[in-house]
């Protein structure tokens, strides 16, 4: 059985996924939001990253 893969692992997957150009622009634009500020997450919702406010 496979183990469920983190949200960022999540993340990382879809993005190796995508068309090599568009991924090269989504992981540039996920580097810019993540850098942001260390309270900023990752996943997947709606079959696309998603980044939100984790609060802590």
């Amino acid at each position: 059985m496979k183990a469920k893969l983190s949200d960022q692992e999540q993340v990382t997957e879809h993005i190796q996924q995508l068309e090599p150009s568009v991924g090269q622009i989504v992981e540039t634009l996920r580097q810019i939001i993540l850098s942001t500020d260390s309270e900023i997450g990752e996943r997947i919702k709606w079959n696309n990253p998603s980044f939100y406010y984790t609060e802590q």
